[in-house]
């Protein structure tokens, strides 16, 4: 069971019994990780996979900055091309960010403040999520001048800044 096996088996048939064990880890304990890297390495530098992804999240970054221009909303946009973070500046942003998390859930995107960029996110899938957004924005931008208390547009409990849930 992995707990204890040693007091259990004695340290020789504990041994025995992790070499004919197939243990996967991030850490690439099974021989197969380095190749699965080195394939993963090959079709990068084929594909440039990292100019694709910059182009992509240089496109997403400056279409959140005009989306928030024109809803008149205070957006801080930061993180790398990869990676992009979507702040609300605001008293709710918490509940700002639950409520964009479930309204593109509806629209059957899962997203949250935070945008993973990968070479499979085409200019088709951004634009489409660029025009969820844009509507989330805008009900977002209404919430906040009329301030709207969130148990008016969130359908669950505004999610935590940490994994403070965790602690039970």
């Amino acid at each position: 069971n992995g707990y204890g096996s040693t007091a259990v088996l004695g340290k020789k048939e504990s041994m025995k019994k992790a070499e004919t064990s197939f243990i996967s880890s991030t850490f690439w304990t099974e021989r197969i990780g380095f190749v699965a890297a080195l394939k993963c390495l090959e079709i990068m530098k084929k594909k440039k996979s990292w100019k694709i992804i910059i182009n992509n999240g240089q496109y997403l970054v400056k279409k959140i900055k005009k989306l928030a221009k024109k809803h008149n909303l205070d957006l801080k946009v930061t993180g790398i091309e990869s990676i992009v973070y979507i702040n609300f500046n605001s008293k709710n942003s918490l509940a700002f960010k639950t409520y964009l998390t479930q309204e593109m859930l509806k629209n059957r995107i899962l997203a949250s403040s935070q945008v993973f960029l990968s070479i499979y996110h085409s200019r088709g899938i951004i634009d489409n999520y660029i025009k969820v957004l844009d509507t989330i924005l805008e009900k977002i931008s209404y919430f906040e001048k009329k301030n709207i208390d969130k148990n008016k547009f969130l359908d669950n409990e505004v999610c935590h800044q940490t994994f403070q849930r965790l602690n039970v």
